[in-house]
């Protein structure tokens, strides 16, 4: 229904990402759905790292999308889901190199069990850090979730 309104509105001229997760806390299920945005980071307590990827094209790309898959996982207790836009992971420094998704999924295990503001604000000094000089190319969201 979402992807019929967008159609309707952007007259498949624009299309928009989305993701989406619902959270049930008694049996820690995450049910997610992305559809064309950058995945996720989820930190395990392991800290192995995995992006959540699975769903579909963007919302308004085509009349109808042609193949949904939702993502199901079980958290452990302390998992962090790390969630943000391409201005994060595009943003390049003097050298042209972008910050990127390991650099990201990096510094997730390496603050994991930290609380998600601390984790949001170091992620942004080192990505200012990073960028030094060079303009932002791009608007940058930062959304964290620690699964207690």
């Amino acid at each position: 229904h979402l992807n019929e309104r967008v159609m309707d509105s952007a007259m498949g001229e624009k299309y928009i990402t989305l993701f989406i997760a619902t959270f049930d806390p008694e049996q820690r299920k995450l049910n997610y759905v992305n559809c064309g945005h950058n995945p996720p980071v989820l930190v395990h307590p392991n800290e192995q790292t995995e992006q959540l990827s699975l769903g579909s094209i963007g919302l308004g790309m085509f009349e109808e999308i042609p193949r949904i898959q939702e993502g199901q996982l079980t958290l452990d207790p302390e998992s962090t889901v790390i969630c943000y836009t391409d201005g994060l992971t595009e943003q390049e420094n003097n050298e042209q190199e972008e910050f990127g998704i390991e650099r990201l999924s990096s510094i997730g295990r390496e603050l994991f069990g930290s609380p998600a503001e601390l984790i949001n604000a170091e992620i942004l000094k080192r990505l200012n850090d990073f960028r030094g000089e060079m303009p932002f190319v791009d608007d940058t969201a930062l959304l964290t979730c620690r699964f207690l």
